[in-house]
């Protein structure tokens, strides 16, 4: 950020956050403590955070059913509850077991805008990192 120029100065006055611990170096959103120094950090700013998006912690246990499984529920109802007490009252959240996939990355949308998008039988590969590709062959090999 700009010395002497904040969003905040333009009218900005809420935020979209992702606090993952890999993000933040705190434990995630379900540490009732950990939630409430990021909301004042980016209250210090100018700024009520008005949502959470994307995984908050590693999820890869839920989506996959993974061992570990039943433990990772209770951090994320314990993560929603303290979002309610703190006035965060939107979760964008990302089930889906490999991350977001494109394979098309120049769509036309709505107003002209230039959107990525995934088509399954267009033809095209779907680039996967190392770790994505070694989890999608356990995955298919079950």
């Amino acid at each position: 950020m700009c010395v002497g120029t904040t969003p905040a100065k333009w009218g900005f006055t809420h935020a979209i956050a992702k606090l993952a611990p890999e993000l933040t170096g705190k434990p995630g959103p379900y540490d009732s403590d950990a939630l409430k120094s990021e909301v004042n950090r980016y209250a210090a700013f100018g700024f009520k955070i008005a949502a959470l998006e994307g995984d908050q912690f590693d999820m890869t246990t839920i989506k996959l059913g993974l061992h570990g499984r039943d433990e990772a529920p209770v951090r994320y109802e314990r993560m929603l509850q303290n979002m309610g007490r703190l006035g965060i009252n939107i979760l964008c959240y990302n089930f889906m077991p490999l991350g977001w996939l494109r394979n098309r990355q120049r769509v036309g949308d709505r107003g002209g805008a230039i959107v990525m998008g995934y088509r399954h039988l267009s033809g095209r590969p779907v680039r996967l990192s190392r770790s994505k590709a070694s989890l999608l062959l356990k995955l298919t090999t079950c």
